[in-house]
């Protein structure tokens, strides 16, 4: 009578086994698959690589999000070999953290990009498919990193860098979706340079043409339909600014935060007393001991290729402005 249940239990030792074995098999291939499949989060990678990888890292890293992939040209920066330009896609400021964590010590000045919503608006974490990008770069939060994140207010960033690695690698199931929307988008975006934005580590630049008046006029009625009457900075924002600059700090890194220039289409939906206490708040914020400078209204709209990014002189003109700043820091 006890062979019938010795059977049965072989038989659920060996289901459980092969269970193992399946989710086991399954996140080994996604470690493979993952730097292979074409995503917009793919640059992630190449970025966490030379930081891991590379021994030439120069002494300044700029970093942001499209816009200052698009305005920013690395070559002009010092002598033309002494910065990258780290900026990625929809770069959160939480992941600018990161990559200031994963720092060497060969980097001694970083220099951010924001903008008035970077402040305004009360995001301080990533989706988890972004983070999911920079574990399998290699990346594990420091203990600082993490401390950072846990002073915040709101708790997902931290529970977030707490999060076992082998759940963050089975979030990557998500890459198929995300091979997909990159597709649309060079579909939808003649214009965008894909492998330039995946690859370069000086000038990142996407996208390359100009648009047409009337997909401007297309892109200014989406994206900036609200006007902006009142700027109100976020608690969160706000700290997790001072974090990354005393995270830097604490190893020897200098972090200069640089507002972005806005197309005067938004500028001309925005109020006077937007810009009068976003200027307060930079100024309450340097007297706290940020580093900030101010180059929202620095450009014209034909230095922009669309509503939002630089191009051609404004790229020419957003470098040179940031290169005199990082001078007069002594970078």
């Amino acid at each position: 009578m006890a062979r019938p249940q010795l059977s049965e239990t072989r038989t659920t030792f060996v289901m459980i086994a092969c269970l193992i074995a399946g989710v086991a098999i399954g996140i080994a291939s996604m470690t493979v698959i993952f730097p292979l499949a074409p995503t917009e989060l793919s640059r992630t990678g190449v970025l966490m690589y030379a930081l891991h990888h590379r021994s030439d890292a120069p002494p300044v890293i700029v970093l942001g999000n499209s816009v200052v992939m698009n305005g920013v040209d690395a070559h002009r920066l010092g002598n033309g070999q002494s910065a990258w330009n780290f900026s990625s896609t929809g770069q959160e400021l939480s992941e600018s953290m990161l990559i200031v964590d994963a720092l060497p010590r060969s980097v001694h000045t970083v220099a951010i990009g924001i903008s008035p919503e970077t402040v305004a608006r009360n995001q301080t974490t990533m989706p988890p498919n972004k983070y999911v990008g920079y574990v399998m770069g290699g990346y594990s939060p420091s203990p600082d990193a993490i401390a950072v994140a846990k002073r915040l207010h709101d708790q997902t960033l931290y529970k977030l860098l707490r999060t076992n690695r082998v759940r963050v690698v089975m979030w990557s199931r998500w890459v198929v979706r995300a091979m997909a929307d990159l597709l649309a988008r060079r579909f939808l975006r003649k214009d965008l340079d894909l492998e330039r934005a995946r690859t370069d580590l000086y000038f990142p630049a996407p996208y390359t043409q100009p648009v047409s008046a009337a997909a401007l006029e297309h892109l200014v009625a989406a994206n900036y339909s609200d006007y902006r009457q009142r700027f109100v900075a976020q608690s969160d924002p706000a700290a997790l600014l001072k974090g990354i600059k005393d995270l830097a700090a604490a190893r020897g890194k200098r972090v200069i935060f640089f507002v972005t220039p806005e197309h005067p289409q938004r500028r001309m939906r925005s109020s006077a007393e937007f810009y009068a206490e976003f200027a307060q708040w930079e100024n309450k914020a340097r007297a706290e001991g940020l580093d900030i400078v101010d180059f929202h209204d620095a450009l014209e709209a034909a230095d922009f290729v669309d509503h939002i990014h630089p191009g051609g002189h404004g790229t020419t003109r957003l470098t040179e402005l940031l290169d005199l700043n990082l001078k007069r820091a002594g970078s």
